[in-house]
């Protein structure tokens, strides 16, 4: 579907953001050139669908290759069929 630049509206470009913001996760990678930490901010399939809970101890990961991983904190097993949640940090709703 082809837009013109007239179908572009305030509220288009707000629920694309809301799309991006909400379906996306900050990750942070060590940039081998400068030494320094960046934050990226990336889509990952499915991601978007893992419920937060404050006491969760799952955390996710960006290797060097760009490659996302979701780690189970303590080396403890995650019965078949139960529900993974990650922690999203304390921010206001309207953050997040």
């Amino acid at each position: 579907i082809a837009l013109e630049y007239e179908d572009f509206t305030l509220d288009l470009y707000k629920w694309a953001l809301s799309v991006i913001y909400t379906r996306s996760t900050d990750f942070q990678k060590l940039d081998e050139d400068t030494g320094e930490c960046v934050t990226k901010r990336v889509i990952v399939p499915f991601f978007d669908m893992i419920n937060h809970s404050f006491d969760s101890e799952i955390y996710h990961a960006m290797d060097e290759e760009g490659g996302i991983s979701v780690f189970n904190g303590p080396a403890k097993t995650i019965p078949a069929g139960a529900e993974i949640s990650i922690n999203y940090g304390d921010f206001p709703n309207e953050k997040l």
